[in-house]
């Protein structure tokens, strides 16, 4: 009498609506790790500016403590202009601003590395092994010479200041 067929295609409309539930859900967490990973490069691009900012900082003021080092105050007795605890804590707060900046550089490399990877281009292209190791299923350009193009951006984690 058709019962069984129209059974049959209310359990398949079923299995479409889980399907699609299923889809909605996949989708959400896609988009939720973009966020998230786009809102870490963010974060991790303002950190690096003011790393560099403070790196230029401290470069200046080392330089400067060690132009004063040289310099004496006239007087019966030579008094130092800059004394050289001043100069040893201005060369300690290089090195801490060049920590600083390094770890920066690098938080926002893995940054750009989890954004890369959150918006769907796997690692394998990363490095370099190419597309061929993901099967034909995967839609990605890439040319001989250039490899992947990263997102452009307005830092330049690389130069040092």
């Amino acid at each position: 009498m058709g019962f069984g067929n129209k059974a049959l295609v209310g359990q398949r409309r079923a299995e479409n609506r889980v399907s699609v539930l299923d889809l909605f859900r996949l989708q959400d967490q896609v988009a939720a790790e973009v966020a998230r990973a786009y809102a870490q490069a963010q974060s991790a691009a303002n950190r690096l500016g003011k790393a560099e900012r403070g790196l230029k900082d401290a470069v200046e003021s080392a330089n400067k403590n060690l132009e004063g080092l040289g310099q004496t105050k006239p007087g019966k007795v030579i008094i130092l202009a800059i004394r050289p605890q001043e100069v040893v804590a201005a060369i300690q707060a290089l090195v801490q601003a060049y920590n600083d900046y390094y770890g920066a550089v690098a938080d926002y490399n893995r940054a750009q590395f989890r954004l890369y990877r959150a918006l769907g281009q796997p690692a394998q292209i990363i490095a370099g092994q190419g597309p061929d190791c993901l099967g034909a299923a995967t839609n990605t350009k890439m040319t001989e010479t250039t490899g992947p193009q990263p997102a452009p951006s307005s830092q330049t984690p690389g130069s040092v200041p």
